[in-house]
């Protein structure tokens, strides 16, 4: 579908060469005469997933200490939570959906205190939680935490403050009650360090949310320059990022997965041209005009744009679209 890439710096004048034209130098950045209806401005703002995954994806840590009741025993220790963070953008085509996993494992040493008996044990909590990131077009959320996990609690070693014969008994009598009561001890532990993940989770997620939506601000900047981005927006995620739609006729591309390229690494703005871009560029230079105003306020007002030699437009051309690409 694309047939024409041009390279430019944002504000930069730049020369465009077609077949059957010499080059035509152009006084500021331009673009074909974007169509506006309605509905506005008919635009299609696309984020990759790596911009997503970029504030996401992250280790999960935590240390902290272990002061809990287990069946009349007093434990006190430490615990060191770790998992791996990944996230995936899921298909929904009403919606922007993101499934954030988070695998690992959380283990706490502690010392047991009950009566004479000291018991030390290790317990080891294997977990796999979720959590579901949404977008309503200007913030992400996210749902609550859930957990599944599983918890194998090792008797390093028992001992007793009292003496001799006393002591050794303390000790049997200790062995065997830790030996009936290990499964049900495992069960408290793994309740416990679910509830304990859920929160910690939750609270970890508020930060990256809040990164996630710092990101996206400064990419969804564009839309309150538009004209009629105040319509209802249009939202849609696909494996490979997330679509953003405004004006009624750049809606088809967002009913079939296979109507668009996939998204690549690079944010994508694609406007709806007026011109049959392909069929009239070989015949005139006037095909061309400039920005329009809202764009080049765009540009102008935007941090992103303020030193042009650090960044760089590519545009492609279709036979209605424009499609300006941010390379970060």
């Amino acid at each position: 579908m694309i047939r024409h890439v041009f390279s430019l710096l944002v504000l930069v004048p730049f020369c465009i060469q077609s077949p059957g034209l010499s080059q035509v130098p152009q006084p500021a950045p331009i673009v074909p005469g974007v169509a506006e209806d309605d509905g506005g401005v008919p635009l299609h703002l696309r984020i990759p997933a790596k911009l997503i995954a970029k504030s996401i994806d992250r280790d999960f840590e935590h240390k902290g200490p272990v002061n809990q009741v287990l069946l009349g025993t007093t434990s006190l220790g430490t615990s060191h939570c770790k998992g791996q963070v990944t996230c995936v953008v899921e298909d929904n085509p009403a919606g922007v959906s993101i499934l954030c996993t988070i695998t690992g494992t959380v283990e706490s040493k502690t010392c047991g205190t009950n009566g004479p008996a000291r018991i030390r044990s290790t317990a080891t909590t294997r977990y796999v939680a979720t959590k579901l990131l949404t977008f309503d077009g200007n913030l992400f959320a996210s749902n609550p935490a859930s957990v599944s996990s599983c918890t194998q609690l090792k008797i390093n070693g028992i001992a007793s403050t009292l003496p001799r014969l006393a002591g050794r008994i303390v000790i049997r009598v200790a062995t065997a009650r830790a030996k009936e009561s290990q499964s049900q001890v495992e069960a408290i532990i793994k309740s416990q360090t679910e509830e304990e993940l859920c929160q910690r989770i939750d609270a970890d997620f508020e930060t990256r949310t809040a990164d996630l939506n710092k990101q996206f601000a400064s990419r969804l900047a564009i839309l309150k320059y538009v004209p009629g981005a105040n319509k209802p927006l249009r939202l849609r995620s696909r494996t490979d990022g997330v679509e953003l739609a405004i004006g009624h006729r750049i809606l088809q591309p967002l009913e079939s997965k296979e109507s668009l390229p996939p998204i690549g690494e690079s944010v994508e703005i694609w406007f709806m041209s007026n011109e049959n871009l392909i069929a009239n560029r070989p015949m005139t230079a006037t095909l061309f005009s400039k920005v329009p105003f809202w764009l080049s306020t765009y540009f102008s007002e935007n941090p992103l744009f303020q030193k042009p030699d650090e960044r760089k437009w590519e545009i492609e051309l279709g036979e209605k679209w424009i499609v300006l690409k941010l390379h970060e």
